[in-house]
């Protein structure tokens, strides 16, 4: 048994036998017993302390992994055990293991995408029910030089975990202010507005509402054009401050709108819009 570190420790077992599923058996057990123990409580000075853990295992035989490899398969399961509501034990799945490399990877991508400025901004019409444009969609996409085009699925919960979707989210929101600048110039266009999904990360940013002043006043845009989507996320917590950032957007002249996910109650909400995509 060793402390890696902080609150990490490693246990090996030896000797588990050849049987790889009677090995994992064996190896259930002995955590599972550490687990009960460390949920005795402790006593200190009179009062008593409760603990919990959560545990990943993985397997080896011969070491035909490196050391490190290992520890981070173990690493893996530990993280998924946490996941799981902690205070159990989780083998370790190459399933997961995958899933994490390929985040990686469209992490990484993310970085060098920011930079060269591989994203795009698609504009989807919404209409009313006389089949009248009244706005566009804005819709993030993100032109890879290898995969082609993205869609926010694929990329955007890599950059909640990342941070990147602070950058991402600024980018998108400044795209759309421009495009509303272009746009006034014209008779059929200058009554259009343009709606932009929003990150809880990003709306709650310290200097989100500074970031969306300095936007539309260095494109110089109405603010009614201009129409932030929230997500019903927002209002689950933190309600003080949601509130007050929404005021400050409102006294700005900027449209809010929240959009509720009713579908795990067989309910759809439904947009007019047309089929066809415009830039």
């Amino acid at each position: 048994m060793a402390r890696l570190g902080g609150d990490e420790f490693v246990v090996m077992l030896e000797d588990l036998g050849d049987d790889p599923d009677a090995a994992a058996v064996r190896a259930r057990i002995v955590a599972e017993k550490v687990l009960t123990y460390l949920r005795e409580p402790v006593d200190l000075d009179g009062h008593q302390h409760y603990a919990s853990a959560s545990m990943g295992v993985t397997s080896f035989n011969d070491l035909q992994d490196s050391v490190s490899e290992l520890l981070k398969q173990a690493d893996l399961a530990m993280y998924q055990a946490k996941a799981l509501g902690r205070n159990t034990v989780c083998f370790f799945d190459p399933d997961v293991q995958s899933a994490v490399s390929a985040k990686a990877a469209v992490s990484s991508d993310l970085h060098i995408g920011l930079q060269e400025q591989q994203f795009l901004m698609y504009y989807q019409p919404q209409v009313d029910r006389l089949g009248r444009v009244t706005g566009v969609e804005a819709l993030l996409r993100w032109k890879h030089p290898e995969r082609g085009l993205v869609a926010p699925a694929e990329f955007i919960p890599a950059a909640e975990d990342t941070g990147l979707i602070l950058p991402l989210g600024q980018w998108a929101l400044e795209t759309a202010c421009e495009q509303l600048a272009a746009w006034s110039g014209r008779r059929e266009t200058a009554v259009l507005s343009i709606a932009v999904n929003v990150s809880v990360r990003q709306f709650r940013h310290p200097e989100f509402v500074d970031m969306v002043m300095a936007a539309i006043q260095r494109t110089g845009i109405r603010p009614q054009r201009l129409k932030l989507e929230l997500t019903e996320s927002l209002l689950a917590d933190r309600m003080e401050i949601t509130l007050a950032k929404m005021g400050s957007l409102k006294a700005l002249g900027v449209t809010l709108g929240v959009t509720l996910s009713l579908d795990d109650f067989g309910m759809v909400i439904r947009r007019y819009r047309f089929s066809s995509v415009c830039r």
